[in-house]
């Protein structure tokens, strides 16, 4: 999956016609929830922006999916690969 979010310094991007973010990583699922829900919890804007999709570049997740995942999931520790 692949983690889009607003650039460093709130850069923006165009995507097939559409304003998006700029790609962070490309992870498992897993990782990526864990990135948004508490590596960037301090910051609002990056974390409202957030969306996490295959790399067919289909939207799949913004924030409030990727919360009820998060809420939903047993994730593996911060030390797991």
């Amino acid at each position: 999956m692949e983690l889009w979010t607003l650039g460093e310094h709130g850069d923006l991007v165009l995507r097939d016609g559409k304003v998006s973010g700029v790609r962070v990583a490309t992870l498992p699922l897993w990782k990526a929830v864990r990135i948004v829900m508490t590596d960037w919890e301090p910051d609002s804007v990056r974390q409202k922006t957030a969306q996490i999709m295959p790399k067919d570049g289909t939207p799949l997740l913004e924030l409030e999916e990727i919360r009820q995942i998060f809420e939903r999931a047993d994730f593996p520790g911060p030390d797991s690969q």
